[in-house]
């Protein structure tokens, strides 16, 4: 569950014989043989993308292959690269030095907000809301993410004030997370929370 950052349950993860991830499913409660089988379909031919563009790689070298290494990462579940694909990523990070791909920023970036959400959960399991939040402000003084890595760690602080009851104060960090992106993943999970938490708000 860590290694592959998996949130819903049960969660299909389908792995090559290293153990990386490339493609993954989920199990709704309507999902019958043939949705699944369709599902396992398009698991075949993600890993075929994906071995693609890695058989591509080895004919090339320096900023080229880096770009192709790139693109073999985007075929698979994202919240997986950082964990299964870290010799790629270092690899792709010696490969273009200068970073001209701004993928090397993007991972390091994904590093350091896994790396919060551990010092972050642990007080949150010890009921320490309001010094999880002051732990993610810190995290974000040291560490001027942008994007989605951003709204990641805003996501935490939204969850560490919602569970202290701080329901006006989640609602703006919600508000914030979604005008970085609407779109992104993290966005439609902040809506589904900012929802809820308003609805504390009308009973107050």
């Amino acid at each position: 569950m860590n290694r592959f950052k998996v949130e819903g349950f049960p969660t299909l993860m389908l792995c090559d014989s290293q153990g990386r991830p490339y493609a993954e499913s989920g199990f709704p409660a309507d999902m019958s043989p043939a949705d699944m089988l369709q599902q396992l379909e398009k698991a075949s031919a993600a890993k075929s993308k994906r071995d693609a563009a890695f058989a591509k790689a080895e004919d090339a070298t320096g900023l080229e292959r880096a770009k192709l290494l790139i693109a073999a990462l985007e075929t698979v579940p994202q919240s997986t690269v950082m964990g299964a694909y870290g010799k790629t990523i270092d690899e792709i990070a010696k490969l273009d030095p200068d970073d001209t791909t701004g993928f090397v920023k993007k991972a390091q970036s994904e590093r350091a907000v896994s790396e919060l959400e551990e010092g972050f959960a642990a007080l949150m399991e010890e009921g320490k809301f309001e010094e999880a939040a002051k732990h993610v402000d810190k995290f974000l003084d040291k560490h001027p993410l942008e994007g989605e890595p951003k709204q990641k760690a805003l996501l935490f602080k939204l969850y560490a004030h919602a569970n202290a009851e701080r329901f006006k104060e989640a609602v703006a960090i919600a508000d914030q997370l979604i005008a970085i992106d609407k779109d992104s993943k993290t966005a439609q999970m902040a809506k589904l929370v900012k929802g809820q938490v308003e609805q504390e708000v009308e009973q107050e």
